[in-house]
């Protein structure tokens, strides 16, 4: 991130979105669908997994890289000031749940119907 202005309103926009729980609720989304492919592993391997990712911010860099890429400075405000306001407060509460909500779906989905029509397609 080049510009220091630009960086300061991704952050701000990070935060009123809500964007430490969305990363969290992702993480803990894939770890709940994770459990239902290999639910077999023991209490003490996810214990572990969880301790093992914590602090981990890989997620929320990358969301912070995306915003800064997709939108300019002015934009940025203008999103800033939609979630200061009582809809994009309602929007920012309900990020967290939605965003973790499809990253389950997207797990569940690339061990059920991705990996199955690669491994056909490669001809194993």
């Amino acid at each position: 991130m080049s510009d220091p202005a630009k960086h300061a309103l991704v952050v701000e926009l990070f935060e009123k979105m809500g964007g430490q729980k969305m990363v969290e609720q992702s993480m803990n989304s894939t770890f709940d669908a994770l459990r239902t492919i290999a639910g077999e592993l023991p209490e003490e391997f996810w214990t572990e997994l969880h301790a093992s990712t914590a602090g981990d911010d890989t997620l929320a860099k990358a969301w912070a890289d995306a915003l800064e890429r997709a939108f300019e400075p002015d934009e940025l405000q203008i999103l800033i000031d939609y979630y200061r306001a009582p809809p994009g407060q309602k929007m920012a509460a309900a990020l967290p749940q939605l965003t973790g909500a499809v990253a389950g779906i997207l797990l569940r989905w690339q061990q059920e119907v991705l990996m199955p029509r690669l491994t056909k397609l490669l001809g194993g």
